[in-house]
């Protein structure tokens, strides 16, 4: 069977789920650092049942943007 996220979840497999927050948060630690808005939206699973989503960020006052660019996204994501 192959080894996915939830399993590594369900076998206490900490240093597997540590190590992809830490990928996925790190993507988002720019942003953070230089007070930019963001959002993050799930799309779906990759092919080793791993979640997917996609980032959206603008500099800092932009939020109404933000919000407007991940409905519509959303809305296509979702068909």
């Amino acid at each position: 069977a192959a080894f996915t996220y939830q399993l590594a979840l369900e076998q206490g497999e900490e240093g597997v789920v540590v190590g992809h927050n830490g990928l996925t948060l790190s993507r988002a630690s720019l942003g953070t650092f230089v007070e930019w808005c963001g959002l993050t939206s799930p799309n779906g699973f990759a092919g080793d049942a791993m979640p997917t989503g996609f980032m959206i960020a603008a500099p800092h006052g932009r939020e109404a943007a933000v919000l407007s660019a991940g409905l519509a996204i959303e809305q296509i994501v979702r068909g």
